[in-house]
């Protein structure tokens, strides 16, 4: 009985308990323990989901397995990146880039390509002083990049967090999968919309 109960919904220290109180023997703890631990790992092994979860997560919809669990830290890349990105051959100039910013007004972020392949990353506030700052002629490419990692639109807010943390990143590319490799980017992760994550994983809560 607290092998089914502990495996089937996850709770396996409420299945052990449970069966303490039931009968009120104490020389069942250990085999109950052991019962319960080879039915929790086996059903995590042929699935995730526990019994609770199960339609939610065909669904879409992710839980976390603790209850105090923050919600808003198990969202994908592709829920919080920005996509007001503008795509720059690097092989263009800083007259170009200025050309780019008073043209696409709500362009936040400007990837610098090469044959294809992002070689840098600029926000609007860096294009700006660069466009102002900078020599015209200048080739966008000399221009210095904000840091980033590279992630899949799979992945989940707090994984991109620590690796952010450990890579000392300012910023994060999301591509379509891990095995991609056409150069593409769907958007952009940076610090505003890292903060705009946490403040709504904040509302959250307070309602």
């Amino acid at each position: 009985m607290a092998g089914v109960v502990g495996g089937a919904t996850g709770a396996a220290l409420t299945a052990i308990v449970m069966i303490l109180e039931m009968t009120l023997e104490y020389s069942v703890v250990i085999p109950v323990t052991i019962t319960v631990a080879i039915s929790f790992g086996v059903r995590k092994f042929l699935c995730k989901e526990s019994i609770y979860t199960m339609k939610l997560a065909r669904r879409g919809h992710r839980i976390p397995e603790a209850l105090h669990s923050n919600i808003h830290t198990l969202r994908m890349a592709e829920e919080i990146m920005g996509t007001q990105l503008s795509i720059m051959p690097a092989g263009q100039s800083i007259k170009d880039l200025a050309e780019k910013l008073r043209n696409e007004p709500a362009a936040r972020w400007f990837l610098i390509k090469e044959s294809e392949r992002p070689v840098g990353l600029l926000s609007r506030e860096t294009a700006l002083e660069v466009a102002i700052f900078k020599n015209n002629e200048d080739l966008v490419a000399t221009v210095p990049s904000l840091s980033y990692i590279v992630v899949d639109k799979d992945q989940q807010f707090y994984r991109i967090i620590v690796r952010m943390r450990l890579a000392y990143a300012e910023a994060v590319l999301v591509i379509p999968g891990k095995t991609d490799s056409s150069g593409t980017v769907l958007g952009v992760i940076g610090k505003g919309q890292i903060a705009r994550a946490f403040l709504e994983g904040a509302e959250f809560f307070s309602n």
